[in-house]
Order: structure tokens, then sequence, then C-alpha cells
């Protein structure tokens, strides 16, 4: 059976950073989406995940306030992403599950994911989001990923 999500060891982001943002950002209380992602009120967070991750990437926020229905990651300014770097801070809820489907929505597999800890989710494949409890947000710091083909 596929995985659709792996764990990394990779360094925990500072509590002192994270608890910056949600003070600086109140989480964007004013979401107009269940789904939202951010740079604003990040850079801190990006400067250390470059020196500590990844610098050739850009960090953002992704925030959630209900559940996420079923849906593949879109295209931006580089492509499609294949997957995401995820660093999972409050998952919303106790039971919270990510859950992915084949392209007729048969389910296939659900992960209920570890905060504080790096994972790769696979955003090319059709996933959702459900158990986020009523008043709770759901948020992350995430990049992506794109792997390229070797064309030599």
């Amino acid at each position: 059976m596929n995985e659709y999500i792996r764990y990394l060891n990779l360094p925990k982001i500072p509590s002192s950073l994270l608890e910056d943002f949600k003070t600086n950002s109140q989480l964007c209380p004013h979401m107009t989406s269940p789904f939202f992602k951010t740079g604003e009120h990040c850079d801190e967070i990006t400067k250390w995940c470059q020196q500590n991750i990844s610098a050739d990437s850009f960090y953002g926020v992704q925030i959630m306030d209900a559940n996420v229905s079923p849906h593949k990651d879109q295209a931006n300014y580089a492509g499609i992403p294949e997957s995401k770097l995820v660093y999972l801070v409050d998952p919303g809820g106790d039971s919270v599950k990510t859950v992915f489907w084949d392209n007729n929505e048969k389910f296939l597999k659900y992960y209920v994911i570890k905060p504080f800890r790096w994972h790769l989710i696979q955003v090319n494949v059709l996933h959702s989001v459900s158990g986020i409890e009523p008043g709770n947000k759901r948020w992350a710091v995430t990049t992506q990923i794109f792997h390229q083909e070797n064309n030599e």
C-alpha cells in the first residue's frame, strides 16, 4: 500500500517563533474560506527554516478553520506540486484526519498527523481533512516540493 505521508527527522521549529506568529497574526481571524495560506508575519519562521531546513524554499503558514473536502493542490508560479513539506503546529482537534482518495473518491487511507514533526505529504493525490473541531484552527508551516524529470 502507498504511503502518502512520511515523517522526516528534521529540527523542530523553536516554539518562540511559532508563538510570535500566533500572537502577531491572531491566526487570521477574518478568514473568508475554511483554508488560508499566508506569508504575512512569517519572516522569522522563514529565516529559521531557510537556515535549518532548506535555503531554496519559501515558507508560509497554512490555516484551516473547518474541514476541507477532497482536492489536489493547485498549481502556482512554479507548476503543480507533487509533495509538500509540512510542520503541523496544531491539528485542530484530537481526532483530525487527513484522508486520501482515488480519483473516483474511493477511500484509500487516512492519517492522524502528529504535531511538531516535519512530514512530506503527497498533494498530487486527492486528499481531505476532517474532524476539525468547531472554534479550533489547524495550522502548519509549509513549503512545496517540485519533482523535475531528468531530461538528459
